[in-house]
């Protein structure tokens, strides 16, 4: 038995090219790995509760000096990261 590998497109490539509408279910998919840095268990997560733990830490890494004031009103006003784990 033989393998040949075939060029083609990844699931990240083909969700991406998709409708928006279709980008929301897929945040329900449990494609995220969440690993416990005490203990070393690792278990699966949505991708939605992945980006709540990471987009803050994210944000305040890449955004600008002048983007501040509009993510502080993301996480204040909105609670965007609990929007996501809800």
């Amino acid at each position: 038995m033989g393998w040949k590998k075939v060029k083609a497109r990844t699931l990240k490539q083909a969700k991406l090219e998709s409708a928006d509408n279709e980008l929301i279910p897929f945040l329900e998919d449990p494609f995220g790995v969440q690993v416990s840095l005490c203990t070393g268990v690792s278990r699966r997560v949505t991708l939605r509760k992945m980006l709540a733990d990471l987009m803050p830490v994210f944000a305040l890494a890449s955004i600008r000096p002048d983007e501040i004031a509009m993510w502080n009103v993301l996480c204040n006003d909105y609670g965007i990261a609990d929007f996501f784990r809800q």
